[in-house]
């Protein structure tokens, strides 16, 4: 107990003398939360006293929480992270911490986490997708989805809502949390859920027969003619027939570009997404998508040409690829 108290006082003359040292604060912050003086670690991490970024957040402060709770009880981590709510006014740079104990199997401290953090618009949004995503690796899918619909605003569900499920890779919220009846863009959540099975591969999935069905009868609406282009129904130029504008365009080159990415052909996959990088931005979700392909795919470090000869699979969801880290 001498030495933690002796290592306490050193580390905490350090950061008196270097206010706005990362290190001296993550470490200040470590020996507190190892001897149980969570409120106090929480101090030498507050806003008002340092000038701490988001990358300080995610690397030196987030490795030491991780080191020190991974192997405490959920209820030990949630009881030092409420004590960061108080000080941190920044839900995304909490929510780091979050993340980082999920992906090392804290799944339910994760979760517990992120579910008491708050946020504005799509930050909130975005840290309820996550939370979500942490109750269904440490709860089940049943409760994970009872928890969700528990906490959504009353009212149905929006159109930035049906893209985040998509974007993080909770497909099957597409079918769970959206009714077709009373979806806000029934042709919107009609073609992510196309893409969503493409993406997972399910290639005897029985939604996949209503999704036809429902493009068959609605064969004038633009995603329509690009859902049945990718599941082999319709043709590319039927696909490229319904560009009007650079938004349109950006959507068929996506679609093709996912279309090659399937089917292994990896270079002309690349210039599709290219395409789509060109004439979209980025608020534009297939420009978007096409960027992380293409991120995804860079991590990998290697010539297109040397994948096509070694017939490699190249990593095919939105995600991180955790394999390239």
């Amino acid at each position: 107990m001498g030495e933690m108290r002796r290592a306490q006082s050193l580390a905490a003359q350090a950061l008196e003398r270097y206010r706005e040292s990362r290190s001296a604060a993550a470490l200040v912050a470590e020996l507190n939360w190892r001897s149980g003086s969570y409120a106090e670690a929480a101090r030498a991490l507050a806003v008002d006293t340092r000038n701490l970024t988001e990358a300080d957040w995610q690397s030196e402060i987030t490795d030491a929480f991780v080191q020190v709770f991974e192997k405490k009880t959920p209820e030990e981590a949630v009881r030092a992270f409420d004590e960061l709510r108080r000080v941190i006014p920044h839900p995304w740079r909490l929510g780091n911490v979050a993340l980082a104990m999920g992906s090392h199997g804290g799944h339910e401290a994760a979760f517990r986490m992120l579910a008491s953090l708050g946020g504005k618009d799509t930050q909130a949004m975005g840290l309820l997708l996550s939370a979500y995503g942490e109750a269904v690796k440490a709860r089940g899918s049943k409760e994970a989805l009872a928890w969700l619909k528990g906490r959504m605003p009353p009212g149905d569900p929006g159109n930035s809502f049906l893209l985040a499920s998509f974007q993080n890779g909770h497909y099957d919220l597409l079918w769970d949390l959206f009714e077709d009846r009373r979806a806000p863009n029934l042709p919107v959540l009609q073609s992510l859920r196309g893409y969503a099975l493409y993406l997972s591969r399910k290639e005897t999935d029985p939604r996949r027969e209503p999704l036809l069905a429902y493009w068959a009868a609605n064969a004038s609406v633009d995603f329509s003619v690009w859902g049945r282009y990718l599941f082999g129904v319709g043709s590319r130029e039927e696909a490229f027939s319904k560009v009007k504008d650079a938004e349109d365009l950006a959507g068929v080159a996506w679609t093709s570009g996912l279309k090659a990415a399937r089917e292994g052909r990896y270079d002309e996959a690349n210039e599709w997404f290219q395409v789509a990088l060109e004439v979209g931005h980025e608020h534009m979700a297939p420009a978007a998508w096409s960027w992380k392909f293409l991120t995804n795919w860079r991590r990998k470090d290697v010539f297109l040409s040397t994948i096509a000869a070694k017939k490699m699979v190249l990593p095919f969801h939105l995600g991180e690829d955790e394999t390239s880290r």
